[in-house]
């Protein structure tokens, strides 16, 4: 789940974007929310995405929590 907000919390399962004030929540990765589907998160008119930096954290941070193969970035 992204959250709207950047938490600054530092558990190791809150991952904190570095280009946009949001947190991935690695422990809540089944939770899909309609309305980021149907309208994706942007900033300033322009589409949200997560570098690539931000991406491996997230992978690294689901492999150990369930034992997965990486993500692939779109």
């Amino acid at each position: 789940m992204l959250t709207t907000k950047r938490l600054n919390d530092y558990f190791w399962f809150h991952i904190d974007l570095e280009e946009i004030d949001s947190t991935i929540l690695i422990r809540q990765l089944k939770v899909v929310i309609k309305l980021r589907v149907t309208n994706p998160y942007r900033k300033k008119g322009q589409l949200v995405s997560i570098s690539p930096n931000d991406w491996n954290k997230i992978n690294l941070q689901l492999e150990n929590l369930y034992r997965l193969r990486p993500l692939r970035s779109i």
